[in-house]
């Protein structure tokens, strides 16, 4: 920030002295591109630092969601609705839905934290998994279409009933 506050001080003083004709117009227009090309790098080194700094604040809500749900990932159905949520939250970053009007389909595209789709390992020997392996790196978005259903021959216990859906229920889950 410091740098930053240098070289707009030095912009400043370079107009200044170019209003009151100090400089020859060549040599101002070269001072001015590379104080204007300095300004540029510096605010992209800010930038850059920002992302930085939100990516490990992300990796460290990750980390503090592994160690609070690492050895009960198998076990989700039997967690009360708030731990299901808190759940959800540790691993999905935003769902966004549409409804096709044509086929009454709900169309998700889901954003997790975490590249957590498609990951896996691919061991070097599977037979004998000692020998070395590699992370596959996974994706960050899954897409998902939930196809609508006809309720032809079902009791229908009140009008809302008639347009519930999954979607619903993960949204009020998700908060």
């Amino acid at each position: 920030m410091k740098e930053l506050n240098q070289v707009q001080s030095s912009i400043g003083d370079v107009e200044t002295n170019n209003l009151l004709k100090r400089y020859d117009q060549e040599v101002y227009a070269r001072i001015i591109s590379n104080l204007d090309a300095e300004l540029r790098s510096k605010k992209d080194e800010i930038q850059q630092t920002r992302i930085k700094t939100k990516e490990l604040g992300n990796q460290k809500k990750w980390l503090d969601w592994i160690e609070r749900y690492h050895d009960k990932i198998g076990v989700v159905e039997s967690f009360s609705d708030e731990d299901k949520k808190d759940y959800l939250i540790g691993i999905i970053d935003k769902i966004e839905v549409r409804l096709d009007k044509d086929t009454n389909d709900h169309h998700l595209k889901i954003k997790f934290n975490m590249g957590l789709v498609d990951d896996g390992v691919v061991y070097q020997n599977p037979d004998k998994k000692s020998g070395g392996y590699t992370v596959v790196e996974g994706v960050s978005e899954k897409d998902l279409v939930i196809p609508y259903e006809e309720r032809r021959g079902r009791k229908r216990k009140n009008t809302t009933d008639l347009h519930h859906s999954t979607v619903t229920d993960l949204a009020r889950l998700r908060g």
